[in-house]
């Protein structure tokens, strides 16, 4: 009986240790629910802004205050220390993206100063890399570096949203069918732009936003 109660109880053992060691990445960092970025634009003829809320609505903070551009699609590094975003202007670089702390400071551009349009940026889970979509004038495609603005990489087609997996092996994004028609379906690839595997027909006409369950049981 001591025997048989020993073996079951490293058994058991290893089998809490796999079932942690398989665990997936978390998506976002683990901890209390933090404050809420999004855009506004308050006047039509007004540049759009980042501002921040505390998720019961109080603690209202405008972050960005562009007087010659536009600061659009802000999302949040995982341990909620920084925020990527996108800046839209109407000169050279005329869409980059940046890199600031959560009260607006220490805005850093990662994209060069050259004719070109980076965009959509997302954090993959582990916020070493950040996906993203380019377009140099002649090409579009996804593309990836890491938070410095360093090691390149182009990784495949394009053409909106790509949205890294909660384990950061894959990203989804939403293709178009071709320039003549606009019709959109939903697309997955690994996270080095290939495998890429197409989810729904392009008669859905999907649009640009979705998302990942960070739940896999679901």
């Amino acid at each position: 009986m001591g025997k048989t109660r020993t073996q079951l109880t490293l058994l058991s053992a290893a089998l809490s240790f796999f079932l942690v060691a398989a665990t997936p990445a978390h998506a976002t960092f683990p901890g209390v629910n933090g404050r809420i970025a999004f855009q506004v634009q308050l006047t039509p003829d007004a540049h759009i802004q980042i501002y921040t809320v505390q998720s019961n609505g109080h603690g209202l903070r405008q972050i960005t205050n562009f007087t010659d551009a536009d600061a659009v699609r802000p999302d949040w590094s995982p341990d909620g220390r920084q925020i990527l975003f996108e800046i839209d202007r109407d000169h050279p670089p005329f869409c980059s993206i940046d890199l600031m702390n959560p009260d607006g400071s220490d805005i850093v551009e990662l994209t060069p100063a050259d004719f070109v349009c980076e965009n959509e940026p997302h954090f993959t889970p582990d916020g070493a890399h950040v996906i993203f979509d380019r377009f140099d004038g002649v090409d579009e495609a996804f593309w990836i570096m890491d938070v410095t603005g360093n090691n390149r990489e182009r990784i495949g087609q394009c053409c909106a949203n790509p949205v890294p997996s909660p384990d950061g092996e894959k990203f989804s994004y939403v293709a178009l069918q071709d320039e003549s028609n606009f019709l959109t379906a939903l697309y997955t690839a690994s996270i080095d732009g290939s495998n890429p595997q197409q989810l729904t027909p392009f008669e859905f006409g999907v649009a640009v936003k979705q998302d990942w369950s960070p739940d896999g049981h679901l």
